[in-house]
């Protein structure tokens, strides 16, 4: 039997939108009632265009945003879980203070979370580069001296520092050039399967979540219209919009 790590229970979130002054305010419903289960060991795609609301649907995930109606239960408690719960953005420039060396950003995100010797430390940031593919001496280098692949592959680091039981991959390759992508989506992969991890990734790109995923959840208008594994998604679609976006994905 699957073991459930989170499950997002008739989750929904409503923004006030008021045009200008002369206009009355309106509600949007930018999430309409989504309910899921995440198990763990899960590689969960989110896919869909622009304004689906799949990144409102993440922000609640992290709790970077409260819903209007429905409950979050993360493994069992609906508490928060800053510590089992982190993320992978798009833009790992806009993460990190440029000036900041990786070993202080590590080193912070270690301390705030587990109580060990300042030796432990240095062995956990060391462990924590060679699990991503870097060296050693990178921690001395400043944010600002590395391409946008190492800058992930210190975002990847920098979630893992805490020791995370899920992590959120939002658009985690789209920023970057189509020949660092495959090596970053073989780095997630391997921290996947050594780790034991539970991946939820939000991505308007169809051929990463294929890539990626075991189970595909596709968003319109802020609904979750389809949700199944993938080769069902693939092979036997039920909604009009996911055969549309598989019939554009395989022109």
């Amino acid at each position: 039997m699957h073991e459930r790590i989170l499950l997002i229970n008739h989750l929904r979130k409503q923004f006030f939108v008021k045009p200008n002054l002369l206009k009355r305010g309106h509600l949007i419903d930018a999430v309409k009632d989504v309910s899921m289960t995440v198990y763990r060991g899960d590689i969960l795609g989110i896919i869909g265009e622009s304004g689906s609301g799949k990144t409102t649907l993440g922000e609640m995930i992290l709790k970077l945003q409260a819903p209007t109606a429905g409950e979050l239960i993360f493994d069992g408690i609906g508490m928060p879980f800053r510590k089992d719960v982190q993320i992978v953005m798009q833009q790992s420039n806009e993460v990190f203070d440029p000036l900041s060396s990786v070993e202080k950003i590590l080193r912070t995100a270690i301390k705030r979370h587990h109580k060990l010797t300042k030796s432990e430390q240095d062995e956990r940031i060391e462990a924590l580069l060679s699990s991503v593919g870097m060296s050693p001496v990178d921690k001395i280098k400043k944010i600002n001296q590395f391409s946008g692949g190492q800058l992930q592959r210190v975002c990847i680091a920098r979630a893992l520092a805490v020791e995370p039981k899920l992590l959120l991959l939002d658009e985690p390759v789209s920023a970057l050039d189509v020949s660092v992508q495959g090596q970053i989506i073989n780095l997630l992969m391997k921290l996947h399967a050594q780790q034991d991890l539970t991946y939820i990734i939000i991505s308007h790109d169809l051929n990463v979540i294929k890539h990626m995923c075991n189970r595909i959840a596709v968003m319109k208008d802020g609904e979750m219209v389809e949700l199944s594994d993938k080769e069902t998604l693939f092979t036997a679609p039920k909604h009009a919009y996911t055969k549309q976006l598989i019939a554009n994905f395989t022109l």
